[in-house]
């Protein structure tokens, strides 16, 4: 029985729908890991006006790949803690970090100053 050449398209084409989703989710999955390590909301538009979110996630992992690199010996945290400061220095982050929740953390300026 031969294959009908509408089956053959369908085929194809549902392989691409799903190579799509497959490529949109892992970008979606690479956004919120480098958010979660800028402690940046999962949603938001873009933390500066003039900076576009996409080119801080670039840069961000930019520079985590370098570090990765070039210090081997850091801990994903630390590793994640310079790239933050790397970042604010170049002016592509806040100087402080948004607060999360009503409590104050480890890296607030009031939690800080304790």
């Amino acid at each position: 029985m031969p294959i009908a050449p509408s089956f053959v398209v369908a085929v194809a084409v549902a392989i691409l729908v799903l190579a799509n989703v497959i490529a949109v989710y892992r970008a979606h999955t690479r956004n919120h890991r480098v958010r979660s390590a800028l402690d940046l909301p999962q949603r938001m538009g873009s933390p500066q006006k003039g900076v576009p979110m996409q080119r801080i996630v670039e840069a961000f992992a930019h520079t985590d790949a370098n570090l990765r690199k070039r210090a081997p010996h850091l801990s994903n945290p630390e590793r994640h803690e310079m790239a933050r400061a790397l970042m604010r220095a170049r002016g592509l982050l806040p100087e402080t970090p948004p607060v999360r929740g009503s409590g104050a953390t480890e890296s607030t300026p009031q939690a800080v100053a304790r």
